[in-house]
């Protein structure tokens, strides 16, 4: 899956909600900053943090703290749940 980065926001800024993998309404979470997103959107088509910070031109370690960050402000644990609510949003399936 190739994702466009804007396509994973609704208002160009960063998103306003995530789903809950579990309850499954949605529940408020802290807007994604533009690099986040770039990050999410790699993060979805499964790469590594090293391929992430090869893709960006940014240290391994940078791109493990995007990643830790994005789990964070979704209220997730795995690169998968946060994965999986990116593609939601890109589905229209998430508001």
């Amino acid at each position: 899956m190739n994702a466009d980065p804007r396509s994973l926001v609704s208002n160009g800024k960063g998103p306003s909600i995530a789903s809950d993998p579990v309850a499954g309404p949605p529940c408020l979470a802290r807007e994604l900053t533009s690099r986040e997103v770039e990050v999410l959107a790699l993060v979805t088509e499964g790469m590594t943090n090293r391929e992430i910070a090869s893709e960006l031109g940014i240290k391994e370690r940078t791109a493990r703290q995007h990643v830790a960050q994005i789990l964070l402000k979704f209220g997730v644990a795995s690169r998968v749940e946060a994965a999986v609510i990116a593609t939601k949003w890109q589905l229209g399936i998430v508001p």
